[in-house]
């Protein structure tokens, strides 16, 4: 009988000694492994939450995951044979064949991938719906550089759209001042007109002349006018000549206009009289 209990004890060091280690380790994988068989990350291996926009946000760290999973996500699209890369992607000749007057935004692109710029970060190429799910609630993508194909002749690579993450908010104000500069540049901006006139001019020519010359001068325009000798018409004294000149003087004194810089040339030759009207 006392044989009985020393057989069991050497049986329970053995088995501690090479049984239990191999247990322990196979049931730890099982633990590890469980999770993803029901189709959910390890807690040891979940990827870092990526920080908001205004906290020096990247598009990178995600990067790496989803490129493992793209045969799922993204098919593989047949080439266009007269375009010799994706249709999807957006070029400058795409741009100008729809008639919009901007490039894409948001869902409206449809590359693949696209470069991004960031609060100052260049990240890319990223998948572009991946991008538009990191975006925060008040932000849009916005393109600012199309797609340009590869030329393997040349060994130029392909270039990627460029887009840029803005605030919705901010951006609208940006252009609304911008388009309001335009306008008030426009607006100051002074328009010029060039007006001829013969030394042998009819009354009745020199009449719709002043006309003309009257109408550009009360819109604040500023005139060139240029006083000299047509072909073939017929020849006049200096007198005559100074008579026309002060016809012209007259009507500009009438609109209130005047001479932005002093004239040049001499009568009956050629003269250029420098006028400036105040709009009304």
């Amino acid at each position: 009988m006392s044989s009985l209990p020393c057989l069991q004890n050497s049986r329970r060091a053995l088995y501690r000694v090479f049984v239990s280690p191999l247990e322990r380790r196979e049931a730890s994988l099982q633990r590890q492994l469980l999770p993803l068989v029901h189709g959910h990350a390890s807690p040891a291996i979940q990827s870092p939450t990526i920080p908001g926009l205004h906290q020096s946000r990247t598009f990178i760290a995600s990067a790496p995951r989803l490129k493992s999973v793209r045969p799922a996500l993204e098919p593989r699209v047949v080439d266009d044979d007269d375009r010799g890369f994706d249709k999807r992607y957006t070029t400058k000749e795409d741009v100008a064949k729809s008639g919009r007057d901007r490039y894409p935004q948001d869902h409206e692109i449809t590359d693949p991938k696209i470069m991004v710029l960031d609060n100052g970060n260049f990240d890319g190429p990223l998948l572009t719906r991946h991008v538009l799910t990191r975006l925060n609630e008040g932000e849009s993508l916005r393109m600012v550089n199309p797609y340009v194909p590869a030329k393997p002749k040349d060994g130029t690579p392909v270039q990627y759209a460029v887009c840029k993450v803005v605030n919705k908010k901010e951006e609208y104000e940006r252009q609304r001042e911008a388009k309001e500069r335009r306008r008030v540049s426009k607006a100051t901006t002074v328009k010029s007109k060039e007006l001829e006139l013969n030394w042998a001019i009819g009354d009745h020519d020199m009449q719709t002349k002043m006309r003309q010359l009257s109408n550009f001068l009360a819109k604040g325009m500023r005139v060139e006018v240029i006083l000299g000798k047509k072909k073939n018409s017929r020849k006049v004294d200096d007198a005559e000549a100074g008579e026309v000149l002060e016809k012209v003087k007259k009507g500009v004194e009438d609109v209130g206009a005047r001479e932005y810089k002093p004239m040049n040339g001499a009568i009956n030759r050629t003269l250029r009289l420098y006028l400036e009207g105040v709009a009304k």
